[in-house]
């Protein structure tokens, strides 16, 4: 359905609700709240801004109903289910419902019903992000009716299953209770009938074999035989919540990984950094600006690379994100691939002063770029640009030299490069920069075609370098076989590591904005054999299958 369709199903009207209307349907439905664990508090944000009476008005996010309008910023967490009517380069991080680490591209057309969760671009979810752009959207479900009250009431719904050391011990027990029972049932005939003792004297004798065989020890004796395990696994640096979960982790043949064991933090981080002169390497993990940039096991600043330094000034200023310590930790607040970008820029210890955005050309599926006009101290007005590589090529004649300097472009050289980076699995995007007219106060995409020159590439990946690797779930004896869910068309299964003639992944390209057939299988599905890239904000890159 359209958006104007649903307003109107829902009694809403392009001005919002009036706030007896909001509360008349608030009284005849539940508040927009999930049930929760005490420890985890409530599941909704606090507040959202939305249409009443004419007017935009900051309310409570349980006292939302089916029909209201709320306006959406880039940071907020989404209080309901929308169907978006306003979208402007609106980009909404669903990687709770999703599992996937790049923000969705959303938009105010109609799909078809039938669609999957992914492939609704119309939608924003209760519990998601915005990472950029503004939006506006009706309010189509709240509480339990949102798609986090569906998973919600899914979870509730889960069957405890027993292990197999507690069905052994339940087993244990009926036996036991059986052969007591079988043992004091015969003592009690046998001298009754042989010694013809008295009935009284045999009852109590008969009950108190039974009690005197039962175990009684047991318990404390396996709770103890666990605890050695947990000890043990302890030193070996593995954290056991629950005591039969030891027992049962030997129980285990066959372990599915996701995205072929590699663990990820969901956290993007600037890996590599190509320019003409050669690659650096960048160190430190997420979003923390902890770390430094090398060159062949030397540290680089930037004041020793003019060629890195010009990379890094166009990474900074072309960008709007931004990183902050929230309770220990580093969060991004905006795109994670610009966050990624922003804290390269606090590692280098880059600062972007006081230079003036003039003009902007915000990311779009179809030029694949972020463009921005700004006066720069002591340089004059620039063209800053980040891009997926291969446009970006096509538009330079141009490459920066060791000094900051100019020299013909080596086009042969940077499609390696891109190779290269694309063969490690992550992503890449590239950066230029040109100067603008003395008088330019305005960008189109024109002043895209000529007078760029191209900067270098940037390589990001979400994996975890340190034990994404090494880390890999392994048995004494594992299958051959790895288990492959994928959207790409005549994929095949995928034998276990160590098969002869096997290719651990496969490279190509995927340009943002083009939808394949099973995308939402691709989203849906929770493990895969190997993942197409995926560009964001600045760039629709390269990718490698891990």
């Amino acid at each position: 359905m359209s958006a104007a369709q649903i307003v109107a199903a829902l009694y809403g009207s392009p001005a919002g609700l009036s706030t007896a209307e909001a509360a008349a349907q608030l009284q005849a439905s539940d508040p927009n709240r999930l049930p929760a664990a005490p420890q985890e508090g409530k599941m909704l944000v606090l507040h959202a801004h939305c249409r009443r009476d004419g007017r935009w008005v900051e309310i409570d996010a349980a006292d939302l109903i089916p029909g209201d309008q709320v306006r959406l910023r880039a940071g907020d967490q989404l209080p309901a289910d929308l169907r978006l009517r306003e979208a402007a380069n609106l980009r909404i991080d669903e990687s709770a419902l999703t599992d996937e680490s790049i923000p969705a591209d959303k938009g105010t057309a109609a799909v078809d019903r039938a669609a999957g969760l992914g492939d609704l671009l119309g939608m924003a979810y209760s519990g998601t992000l915005v990472a950029a752009g503004p939006g506006l959207g009706v309010v189509t479900g709240t509480g339990p009716t949102t798609e986090l009250g569906r998973i919600n009431r899914m979870i509730a719904d889960v069957e405890t299953l027993a292990t197999p050391l507690t069905r052994q011990i339940a087993a244990f027990g009926r036996v036991t209770s059986f052969v007591i029972l079988a043992m004091a049932v015969g003592m009690f005939l046998i001298d009754w009938l042989l010694h013809d003792f008295p009935v009284g004297e045999l009852v109590m004798a008969a009950i108190g074999f039974a009690v005197a065989a039962i175990p009684d020890d047991l318990p404390a004796v396996l709770t103890i035989t666990l605890a050695l395990g947990v000890q043990q696994m302890a030193r070996r640096n593995v954290i056991i919540r629950r005591l039969p979960a030891v027992e049962t982790l030997g129980a285990v043949t066959v372990i599915c990984t996701d995205k072929t064991g590699t663990l990820t933090r969901n956290e993007m981080t600037v890996r590599h950094l190509v320019t003409g002169v050669g690659r650096y390497n960048v160190t430190g993990i997420g979003y923390a600006p902890q770390g430094h940039v090398e060159r062949d096991g030397q540290r680089v600043e930037l004041a020793q690379a003019a060629d890195l330094a010009a990379l890094v000034e166009v990474l900074a200023r072309c960008n709007d994100a931004e990183i902050a310590l929230e309770d220990g930790h580093w969060m991004v607040i905006g795109e994670p691939t610009e966050g990624a970008l922003r804290t390269l820029a606090c590692k280098l210890g880059f600062e972007r002063g006081t230079a003036a955005r003039l003009a902007v050309i915000f990311f779009d599926s179809r030029h694949k770029s972020m463009v921005t006009l700004q006066q720069v101290p002591d340089a004059g007005l620039q063209v800053l640009l980040k891009c997926a590589p291969g446009p970006l090529l096509e538009r330079c004649a141009l490459q920066c030299t060791a000094e900051g300097g100019s020299e013909p472009l080596d086009h042969a050289f940077w499609v390696a490069q891109i190779d290269a980076l694309s063969a490690q699995g992550l992503r890449v995007l590239a950066a230029a920069a040109g100067r603008a007219a003395a008088d330019q106060v305005a960008l189109t995409l024109a002043d895209l075609e000529q007078g760029l020159r191209f900067l270098g590439l940037v390589g990001i990946g979400d994996q975890d370098p340190v034990g994404g690797r090494e880390r890999r779930a392994t048995a004494p004896h594992r299958p051959a076989l790895r288990l492959l869910r994928t959207h790409q068309p005549g994929a095949q299964a995928a034998p276990g590591p160590g098969a002869p003639g096997q290719r651990r992944g496969r490279r190509h390209d995927r340009r943002r904005g083009q939808r394949r057939p099973g995308a939402q299988a691709r989203r849906r599905g929770r493990s895969h054999g190997h993942q197409g890239d995926r560009g964001d904000q600045g760039g629709g890159g390269h990718r490698a299958g891990r």
